[in-house]
């Protein structure tokens, strides 16, 4: 206690001051005291203008007559006291009023302090500093407060950020292995499209895809497989996707051998093999719950296993067909 008096006391603190009393007199004299201490004042008459003038300017400090006509001060008290936007305010309450009856009464108000009539100076300007001590004090607090919560917060977006991406990278990784073990499998290419689609979809939660395969020369495209799993729209995805944007897209993709976006959402993505372009995936829809440029790399990156589970299965229906290509064979 005696820390925070010596503090209070000797450190010289900025504030705003309202005085309220139906007296001039004794606004005029409290005013010129605390403005002599440096701190800006504000006044009210009565209790309703006390009340107006805190929602106007919320003050630091309040000086608060108890006697006054329309709205006595013990009601002002409880009206401040019973707002959370107001309850912290400092309320030193000013009275002629010794009885210890009225004392409780301001007590149960919530004043927090009281002074009495006529005005000491010197005991009015410690009271004073001590409240506005106790104000910066919370003041200081609820600062401190909001900036933890904001580096609380910043923390837990870097959280989620970071379990999104380990989210990502082990979806990948199962869509990666899945396409390894199809390599294996012999299936047909017919057979092949669709498996493709489905575990591209599953790894970056894409929606709705096409797959594309490249000629022999790499220079034209074939539409050999869609995938639309959006509950919101289950039309065909030709009907979703514009011929024209899917020619566009996948033109650009296969001659730039680099991923394309246009502003409608969609994107196509080169499938490449030792820079042999094997064909291209075009994607739209919403990419639920991650970045879509990580999401177009986590595609180009899977590319790879895409165009050998193509070769593969190429070979499969070669052998079936008794067209094997030694010289494919020798290049896996």
């Amino acid at each position: 206690m005696e820390k925070e008096l010596h503090i209070s006391s000797t450190v010289k603190m900025s504030g705003n001051i309202l005085i309220v009393d139906d007296e001039e007199k004794n606004r005029k004299l409290l005013k010129v005291l605390m403005q002599s201490q440096g701190y800006q004042t504000d006044e009210a008459g009565d209790g309703e203008q006390a009340l107006e003038r805190v929602r106007e300017n919320q003050p630091d400090v309040i000086l608060l007559d108890v006697m006054m006509p329309k709205m006595d001060g013990f009601e002002v008290c409880r009206r401040l006291k019973g707002s959370p936007d107001t309850a912290h305010i400092p309320i030193l309450m000013i009275t002629m009023l010794t009885e210890r009856a009225d004392r409780l009464t301001g007590i149960k108000a919530g004043a927090d302090d009281f002074l009495s009539k006529p005005v000491d100076f010197e005991e009015t300007t410690l009271r004073v500093k001590n409240a506005l001590y106790t104000k910066h004090l919370f003041d200081e607090n609820i600062s401190y407060q909001q900036e933890l919560e904001q580096k609380v917060e910043a923390q837990t977006h870097e959280l989620r950020k970071a379990n999104l991406r380990l989210k990502q990278q082990v979806k990948e990784l199962e869509g990666r292995d899945r396409l390894a073990r199809l390599q294996l499998q012999g299936r047909s290419l017919d057979d092949t499209y669709g498996e493709i689609l489905q575990t591209l979809a599953e790894a970056v939660d894409r929606q709705q895809l096409i797959l594309y395969v490249s000629d022999a020369s790499g220079k034209s495209l074939e539409k050999v497989s869609t995938l639309n799993l959006s509950s919101d729209n289950p039309a065909a995805i030709d009907d979703l996707i514009a011929k024209n944007e899917q020619k566009e897209l996948t033109s650009i993709a296969l001659r730039e051998k680099k991923i394309q976006k246009n502003e409608s959402g969609q994107a196509a993505i080169p499938i490449l093999h030792r820079e042999e372009i094997a064909g291209v995936i075009l994607v739209s829809g919403p990419a639920h719950g991650t970045e879509d440029d990580e999401t177009l790399n986590i595609l180009w990156r899977m590319g790879h296993e895409v165009a050998m589970v193509l070769r593969m299965a190429r070979i499969s229906d070669d052998l079936l067909e008794d067209r094997v290509n030694l010289d494919e064979l020798l290049n896996l």
